[in-house]
């Protein structure tokens, strides 16, 4: 399954990133590392999701009831969830930091060769 919040952030010639070739990279990854990764004696994956977000945060300064700035920061972030075994049995949330879920920073304007290096290296870790 793959979650996907289109992205605003425009490349260098203005052009806005391919939410089409982005979405194929990520189905691509789910194909590859499904039937792929696995650890020695232990369960097999049953459930593996990207999560492609555009995450925003807008700051405002006042003083004396007047805006004197304001500021706007964008960025981009995967997701990855996998869990082992079968859904009877989950696998979130056991051994503290071993929770399934892994989140990391995509670079401001989005790529299919960005997206498809952090789904491998997210996935991995």
């Amino acid at each position: 399954m793959i979650a996907w919040l289109a992205a605003t952030a425009l490349a260098a010639d203005g052009t806005a990133p391919d939410a089409q070739a982005l979405e194929d990279v990520l189905a691509g990854a789910i194909e590859r590392y499904r039937g792929g990764l696995e650890l020695p004696e232990a369960p097999e994956i049953y459930h593996l999701r990207y999560q492609l977000l555009e995450l925003g945060q807008v700051d405002v300064q006042a003083s004396m009831g007047s805006i004197i700035s304001t500021g706007r920061d964008m960025t981009h972030a995967l997701g990855v969830e996998i869990r082992v075994g079968e859904p009877a049995f989950d696998n979130t949330g056991f051994g503290g930091w071993q929770n399934g879920f892994v989140r990391a920073v995509l670079p401001e304007v989005l790529t299919p060769e960005s997206v498809a290096v952090e789904a491998w290296r997210s996935t991995d870790r």
